[in-house]
Order: C-alpha cells, then structure tokens, then sequence
C-alpha cells in the first residue's frame, strides 16, 4: 500500500510541474504578444524622418502594424 501511495504523490508533483510550466509558457506568449503590440504601436506612430533615420520605410511599418499581434 504505501509504494501505491507513493507512485500517486509522485504523479502529482509530475502533474503539478506540467501546469507550472505550461502557465510560464503562457504567461511568456501573453507578454510576447504585448510587447509585439507595443512596439507596432510605437512604430508606426514614428514620423516619417525618424524612420528614415532607422531605415524603415512608412511602407514597411504599415505592412508590420496590420499584422495580427500573434504574428512574429
């Protein structure tokens, strides 16, 4: 009986690892996708000589910010 329990604390500690890893993914896509918004925003509110400064053309910040913020 106790290698039964055992082998059941085992397989919660196993089940309670996959959650915590599987809310840091989560948590680190939702902060990915964020910051992805973010920075579009932040982009395309650039006047045009700054972008011209970096090297990024109006054209190619407009064609970053349509994109959905899951989209790399």
């Amino acid at each position: 009986m106790a290698q039964i329990s055992t082998n059941l604390g085992s397989s919660r500690i196993h089940q309670t690892s996959y959650i915590s890893e599987g809310l840091v993914t989560l948590f680190n896509r939702l902060s990915d996708w964020s910051e992805r918004r973010r920075t579009r925003n932040h982009l395309y509110q650039m006047p045009d000589y700054i972008l011209h400064d970096i090297g990024v053309s109006r054209a190619e910040v407009e064609s970053e910010y349509v994109k959905p913020f899951w989209r790399a």
